[in-house]
């Protein structure tokens, strides 16, 4: 049996310099389920599950204890990420930030949304479809 010992020692995604995707960043507060949208705190950079009124940044891939280190797939820098549904999804569609951090299909109804995606794939309610990402597009729907 052959044994490695490390010699030195190699850290990434440290604050300085940038970034190939995903980042780093310290949860807010609790986030209790993987691949939900994630918004920025612009004065203490920290993330917090995104409302549908807010820009997200990316999507949280794993779940995280408030002030613990949670990955963030950066939207539009991804190949495709993953995401958690509030409704039924289907492939092709246009997804936006809605409640919990989850997204929808673009709806109709006058409002302003946030479109973070396109669906690759059908998905029920409270499931997980994998999108090809965008950087966040403002969508107002007047009547």
């Amino acid at each position: 049996m052959k044994y490695v010992t490390m010699k030195k020692l190699i850290l990434s995604n440290v604050a300085e310099g940038t970034h190939a995707g995903n980042i780093t960043k310290v949860a807010a507060e609790p986030i209790t389920q993987k691949y939900l949208l994630c918004k920025l705190d612009g004065e203490t950079g920290n993330v917090s599950i995104a409302s549908a009124s807010n820009q997200p940044i990316g999507v949280a891939t794993d779940e995280a204890d408030a002030n613990d280190f949670v990955n963030i797939a950066l939207l539009g820098a991804c190949d495709t990420i993953k995401m958690t549904t509030s409704g039924v999804v289907q492939a092709g569609t246009i997804v936006v930030a809605d409640a919990g951090g989850k997204v929808k299909g673009l709806p109709a109804a006058t409002g302003t949304y946030y479109q973070v995606g396109i669906a690759l794939a059908k998905a029920d309610a409270n499931g997980i479809v994998e999108c090809v990402s965008c950087l966040p597009i403002k969508h107002v729907i007047t009547a």
